[in-house]
């Protein structure tokens, strides 16, 4: 009974070993990454191309043609944005409309559309936004 009960115990200390060093190999391949010397540059451009985006978005946004349909909700970095559409809208039909229609994806979220500006290109910003006000205004005319 011991015996068995010694192979049980090993087998539970193999189990946890390499269960709880599963991400050795990832830590380790990040590791290297940060130690490279191009690290610091390659983190800089793009911290810089999130910042035109984020910059982009919030130019086209200052655009009063919007208001009518949606508002963005506060934000100041990060990947994403969101957008609170007006009462009356349904988020789930503008949703399909954009990516149907205008091959937008974006999340509704209960009628606030999450849009990922870690995914587009700054020249996007317009046309994004162009094309979820053009899905509103589809939506209204049904």
């Amino acid at each position: 009974m011991d015996l068995f009960h010694a192979l049980e115990m090993k087998t539970a200390g193999a189990v946890r070993g390499n269960i709880s060093n599963s991400s050795n190999l990832s830590q380790s391949l990040l590791l290297h990454a940060f130690e490279s010397p191009e690290y610091g540059a390659q983190k800089h451009a793009k911290f810089t191309i999130l910042k035109t985006r984020y910059w982009a978005i919030k130019d086209v946004l200052t655009n009063n043609k919007y208001r009518d349909y949606f508002t963005p909700l506060p934000y100041n970095s990060g990947y994403f944005m969101c957008i609170k559409l007006r009462g009356g809208l349904d988020g789930e039909a503008i949703r399909d409309i954009l990516i149907k229609k205008y091959s937008i994806g974006i999340i509704n979220l209960n009628n606030i559309l999450r849009v990922a500006f870690s995914a587009m290109a700054a020249s996007d910003a317009q046309e994004l936004f162009d094309g979820i006000l053009a899905a509103c205004q589809d939506f209204e005319s049904k």
